[in-house]
């Protein structure tokens, strides 16, 4: 079992009413990773074992999957910088991960109000990891020195 097997095992056993969605299909990851330019490893296979999750079932705790992502992105509402891809929201946050900055922590949270507020929270199986731990409430600290500006420049 790898540490994704593991991590989505604490998920379904950690009594926080997750709904995994059916894994994504080839087609769709594959125009994910062409637009995205470079996807983590970890992350792509977390789409294939679970094209997103939803918590509580509610929207304030969900990962979207690979087609609202690619609608995102290429939406009038994304004021996001290019190697900003939003992936998900969390309790008024929102979730990006930075293609320029994929090798182990590339995934950051910010308010979702605002494009140059974000803080990296690792990688997806930290998030998972610490999000069970938590009881779904966000783990990360906010520390203004830490900001990272995804603004569209």
């Amino acid at each position: 079992m790898n540490g994704l097997d593991k991590v989505i095992e604490h998920l379904n056993h950690a009594h926080l009413d997750t709904l995994l969605n059916p894994p994504t299909n080839d087609m769709i990851l594959e125009h994910l990773k062409k637009e995205m330019g470079h996807i983590p490893a970890d992350y792509i296979e977390f789409l294939r074992q679970c094209n997103g999750l939803t918590l509580y079932h509610s929207g304030d705790y969900c990962l979207f999957d690979a087609q609202e992502i690619l609608s995102f992105h290429f939406s009038n509402d994304n004021l996001l910088c290019r190697s900003a891809w939003k992936i998900g929201y969390w309790m008024g946050y929102d979730i990006v991960i930075n293609v320029d900055d994929i090798e182990k922590e590339y995934l950051y949270a910010g308010d979702c109000c605002s494009t140059d507020e974000f803080i990296c929270v690792g990688n997806i199986l930290n998030f998972i990891e610490e999000i069970v731990k938590n009881g779904g409430d966000p783990y990360w600290t906010i520390n203004e020195n830490q900001y990272r500006d995804f603004s569209k420049k």
